[in-house]
């Protein structure tokens, strides 16, 4: 008798599968979901959602002209899909970037992707071509606003992120008429002369994110000299991520923060470069926002950074935060070991974490990232194995002598971790 046919899988699981695939494999789903786009017809259409998804420009001249051919081949193959791509990201160099407006498959690209609109773009100087600059110039900007972002990008988008850029025409923003997410990473904007100020309404901004941009914020917050309203409206943000690098304080930030005091639900506060910024003592005052649900902080060992957040706990209302997450980074300010977490006033920071959290299926996880420099000091074979035991160690007496009574806590979870961030001349000789 011939063997009987296996029976099909509802779509509706396939389609579950294919989910948990990409969502498994979120930071490199593509290898995945090709392979799964290759089991069968009715695997292909919803891998090829998630391949597609998201798509990177950059490489020198040839490697970038090559993509851009190959994916203008694809969708010219099969128009749907270019209607999958909701997220475009483009790197582009100090040597080569008049294309955006000029490369015709570029813009063949561009206009079969704006049949179904984009939802973000990210635009990028890429560093590493340039690896003497910390930023390039938007250039040259008439031509990518009149042959780039109007027609594609400022009709569509509700999220923008604009990265290591100066002399960004602020019509790259303000004409942005969806606009609901922004990100400001090392960015310095153009004004317009006098006369030239856009009428467009505020952008309605739900989420906002900045690094080294508080002259481009102050900007578009602003009154305009002629008294119109300011660019942006961040009396409805949700989510609000600074990162502290190169700041003294949060005086502007918490400027926003009282503005959006009645919607703002999520706040990080993130430190990259931590060694330029060793004298970060920042707080912010919590206490006109009730709806906060979420707080994300860094905070620098030794240098005082446990009692930093503390105090800003203690503007946080009673049982409110679901999530608290605290990123203890030590050895980034000078050469300190991961032992000097111990010294730190752990009594006086587990009363206030047990006082904020909420209790209803609420987290609290704590987590050490140690920068190691010391190159002398350790054998190059074994250093990654010995420190992480010795951050085990750490943890462990740190859990067992300060922090038990989190442990013991009925309404909410904890977790513990650690990871450790090498120096880069370091992580070359590994």
């Amino acid at each position: 008798m011939p063997p009987s046919p296996v029976p099909e899988l509802p779509q509706e699981l396939i389609d579950r599968i294919i989910d948990h695939v990409a969502a498994e494999f979120e930071d490199w789903p593509g290898e995945n979901l090709s392979q799964c786009a290759l089991v069968s017809r009715s695997f292909r259409l919803r891998s090829q959602m998630y391949i597609f998804l998201s798509m990177v420009i950059r490489g020198g001249s040839q490697r970038r002209k090559e993509m851009i051919k190959d994916f203008l081949d694809i969708i010219q193959c099969n128009h749907n899909i270019a209607h999958y791509v909701e997220e475009l990201r483009i790197d582009y160099t100090a040597h080569d970037h008049s294309w955006i407006a000029q490369d015709a498959d570029f813009v063949a690209v561009m206009e079969k992707i704006s049949e179904r609109p984009l939802r973000k773009l990210i635009f990028a100087a890429d560093l590493k071509t340039n690896d003497t600059c910390e930023t390039l110039p938007f250039e040259p900007p008439k031509p990518l606003l009149d042959h780039f972002f109007l027609p594609f990008i400022t009709p569509f988008i509700t999220s923008l992120s604009l990265r290591q850029l100066l002399d960004v025409p602020i019509d790259a923003l303000t004409t942005c008429v969806n606009l609901t997410d922004l990100e400001l990473l090392h960015v310095e904007l153009k004004l317009p002369e006098e006369g030239e100020i856009s009428r467009s309404r505020p952008l309605k901004l739900q989420r906002l994110v900045h690094r080294l941009a508080q002259g481009a914020l102050h900007a578009l917050l602003e009154l305009t000299s002629d008294g119109s309203s300011a660019a942006l409206d961040v009396s409805q943000l949700r989510s609000f991520t600074v990162y502290t690098d190169e700041l003294g304080g949060l005086q502007f930030e918490q400027e926003i923060i009282d503005i959006s005091c009645g919607t703002l639900e999520e706040l990080y506060l993130i430190t990259m470069q931590t060694i330029a910024n060793e004298q970060f003592r920042g707080t912010v005052n919590l206490k006109n926002a009730p709806r906060l649900r979420l707080l994300h902080a860094h905070v620098l060992f030794p240098k005082g950074g446990l009692s930093s957040i503390c105090r800003t706990l203690s503007t946080i209302r009673a049982r409110s935060l679901d999530t608290l997450f605290i990123d203890a980074k030590i050895g980034y300010c000078d050469l300190s070991y991961p032992e000097v977490i111990l010294e730190a006033n752990w009594t006086r920071f587990c009363s206030q974490v047990t006082r904020v959290m909420s209790g209803k299926g609420s987290g609290f996880e704590l987590r050490m990232t140690y920068s190691f420099r010391d190159m002398m000091n350790m054998e190059l074979q074994h250093c990654e194995a010995l420190l992480n035991k010795r951050c085990q160690l750490v943890l462990a007496k740190l859990r067992r002598e300060h922090l038990k009574f989190l442990d013991d806590h009925p309404y909410f979870s904890f977790t513990i971790s650690h990871a450790i961030d090498f120096d880069q001349f370091f992580r070359r000789r590994l």
